[in-house]
C-alpha cells in the first residue's frame, strides 16, 4: 500500500504529526517513510489533491480554474 500524506515534524519529540489516523495501519506497526520537502500549503495547495480525482474530472476542474483566472476581454 502507498499513500501520500502531509505531516508536521515535531523536533522536540522526534515525531511526525499526521492530520488523521492512517487507515489500514495497525497501532505500532512499522512503516517506511520517505521525506520530501514540501512547498507549503499556501504555495501549491492543488498538489495535495494530486491523484485523488479521475483524469477527466481533474481536467474539467483545470479548465474551469483556467477560465476563471483568465483576464476578461473588454
Amino acid at each position: 500500500m502507498s499513500k501520500l500524506i502531509l505531516a508536521e515534524y515535531d523536533a522536540e519529540h522526534q515525531t511526525l504529526k499526521l492530520p488523521e489516523p492512517l487507515a489500514g495501519v495497525k497501532d505500532h506497526e512499522r512503516v517506511r517513510v520517505a521525506i520530501e520537502e514540501s512547498a507549503g500549503p499556501l504555495e501549491r495547495p492543488w498538489m495535495t489533491l494530486r491523484g485523488c480525482l479521475p483524469h477527466e474530472t481533474a481536467e474539467e476542474i483545470r479548465r474551469a480554474l483556467a477560465a476563471a483566472s483568465a483576464p476578461d476581454d473588454v
